[in-house]
């Protein structure tokens, strides 16, 4: 069995009863499928649904549109209210998929003297023709059997256009998997308490937060199974094969914190939510204000709006933080003095809402590990309370990519966004260890082309660095207010790319004026900065951080340390 097309649409939807169809779904904005189920008493045999992104990213992962446009679309069937429109014979759009099932493609296509057909590609050899049936709606079609890691191409190939009388188009809005796994059916967990309070030491232009609402997402229903047809053969993959014995939330999360920061890649199947059926959501804005020292687990939700954290001592686990529609800062807001010995693992950040103002998480007194922060204009910041001189933030074994970039952008005197890897706004205490921090950005959605400039000077549109997908820095290290001052920094094994600077330390150049035991060292970076070659760092030659003993980033084997590299340039 296996969801509806209407069904895709709720991403995270929940169990709702054992013996229900445990149906794992994730839209053309998701990154990766989560690939195990959740484990109670009762075993069923149920379908997998993995909805794979369609979607521009032409800097650090396979999925690449070429001459075709991401399009917003209410038309019934579409997943997630977007398609990629095909309508040229040389449009495609390509993404890799993993996993062992059936492989689908939801699409649909207008009619010129005949309809629309498209033709499936999988590792580059033609597998199927498809002729679309339906103009008004997105209809789901049947390609092959799967097995394995390909790369799948959906390409347009009967292009036609009448003057203004017709034109022959394809509108592809997923590709995913069905496959049947043994799973056993979970029970709803209790919902966990959630203090609600008005924060304490609210930060600047952040309201009090009201009391939040909980619901949960409806479960999926079924519709029948489709005729099978030859199969694939399999490419080797580290992608772990769903198997009669799934695995547990529990035994996932602790196969992944038994990782060493530093020693692994990470990616997909490593970071982010582990289950992405099991969330609640959580509507409207949330306090958690606790100040006692006994740890209080929160897991499990999506948090569709603010989540104000002055308390001390909460554990986030398996959980997505979305912000609300319209954000005006941060989906998570710990900037409190009273903030600290917080931890969030196995979650997921990325705003729903798309404008100059999104975020995921701001403030001091955290840890994120085995964390993805994504879709956002800056992947993290580690920000001082007002009056405090700490932030004690640690990121371990997390994955920042895909960030956003706008111009025009009128919050910004030079009128860009300054869209930063993680933008550390002083305070003392940041560690970051085994993080993968890529400084590129999602073109499909960000300001993309040639940077166009008025008669000032002035940057009106377009991308300074075209056509080299970079963000404003990797790390931007500043002193907040021009005051507090960064200090001990530790930042060894992490995988660093891109930005127009890669470390940027010229924020705060009163800072380190002697050592404090700061270090950079034991790193992996690629030259790819949009200011050209020898931006790995920049910084003041009368800072002093140590920086021995760092490595080129070998794209084919992250974990090599065949070439050392000296990383500073001093300004």
């Amino acid at each position: 069995m296996r969801p509806s097309i209407p069904q895709l649409n709720e991403r995270l939807a929940s169990v709702a009863a054992p013996l229900a169809v445990a149906a794992l779904t994730f839209s053309l904005l998701s990154w990766s499928p989560a690939q195990f189920a959740q484990a109670a008493p009762t075993e069923a045999v149920a379908t997998t649904t993995v909805v794979q992104p369609v979607k521009v990213t032409k800097a650090s992962t396979s999925f690449t549109l070429h001459r075709s446009k991401r399009v917003t679309t209410t038309i019934s069937g579409n997943v997630d209210n977007r398609a990629i429109a095909l309508r040229t014979n040389k449009a495609w759009a390509q993404t890799t998929l993993s996993g062992d099932g059936t492989l689908y493609l939801i699409a649909r296509g207008t009619t010129c003297k005949g309809a629309a057909k498209v033709r499936v590609y999988v590792d580059g050899k033609r597998i199927k023709t498809i002729t679309t049936t339906a103009a008004n709606q997105f209809k789901e079609y049947r390609v092959t059997e799967f097995s394995g890691t390909h790369k799948v191409r959906v390409k347009l190939i009967n292009d036609k256009t009448l003057r203004k009388r017709c034109s022959r188009d394809a509108f592809v809005t997923a590709v995913h998997l069905v496959s049947n796994v043994s799973v056993e059916v979970p029970n709803p967990d209790p919902e966990p308490g959630t203090p609600s309070a008005s924060p304490s030491d609210s930060p600047s232009a952040t309201p009090s937060a009201p009391e939040p609402t909980t619901s949960a997402a409806p479960s999926e229903s079924a519709s029948p199974t489709p005729e099978p047809t030859p199969t694939l053969t399999p490419s080797p993959t580290v992608t772990p094969t769903p198997t009669s014995s799934p695995m547990t939330i529990a035994e996932i999360a602790s196969k992944r914190a038994s990782l060493v920061p530093g020693s692994y890649f990470p990616d997909a199947t490593n970071t982010g939510l582990i289950d992405a059926r099991v969330l609640q959501s959580v509507e409207g804005n949330v306090t958690y204000s606790d100040q006692g020292s006994q740890v209080k687990v929160i897991e499990n939700k999506r948090f569709r709006g603010y989540v104000y954290l002055t308390g001390k001592n909460y554990l986030f686990r398996n959980c997505l933080f979305e912000g609300p529609a319209n954000p005006q800062y941060a989906a998570v807001i710990a900037r409190y003095a009273t903030s600290s010995g917080n931890v969030f693992e196995d979650s997921t950040f990325k705003p729903r809402g798309i404008n100059y103002y999104n975020g995921t998480i701001n403030g001091r007194g955290f840890t994120l590990k085995r964390v993805e922060l994504t879709g956002a204009v800056d992947g993290a910041n580690p920000s001082v309370a007002d009056g405090g001189t700490r932030v004690d933030v640690t990121i371990t074994g997390s994955w920042i990519h895909d960030l956003l970039r706008w111009s025009p952008d009128p919050t910004h005197s030079d009128n860009q966004s300054h869209s930063d890897g993680i933008q550390w706004m002083g305070g003392l205490g940041l560690t970051l260890i085994g993080n993968r921090i890529e400084g590129l950005l999602d073109t499909s959605v960000s300001s993309w082309g040639p940077a166009t400039y008025d008669a000032s000077g002035k940057m009106t549109g377009g991308h300074p660095f075209y056509p080299n997908p970079v963000n404003g820095e990797t790390l931007m290290v500043n002193a907040y207010q021009n005051k507090i001052q960064p200090g001990e920094l530790t930042m060894r094994k992490n995988w660093i790319r891109g930005g127009a600077v890669g470390l940027n330390m010229l924020g705060a150049t009163s800072a380190w004026a002697k050592s404090d035991g700061s270090a950079i060292e034991e790193n992996w970076f690629l030259n790819d900065q949009g200011y050209g070659k020898n931006h790995r760092m920049v910084a003041k030659s009368t800072q002093v951080i140590s920086t021995s003993t760092n490595y080129v980033w070998d794209l084919r084997n992250p974990l090599s340390k065949a070439t050392a590299v000296s990383i500073r340039v001093n300004v």
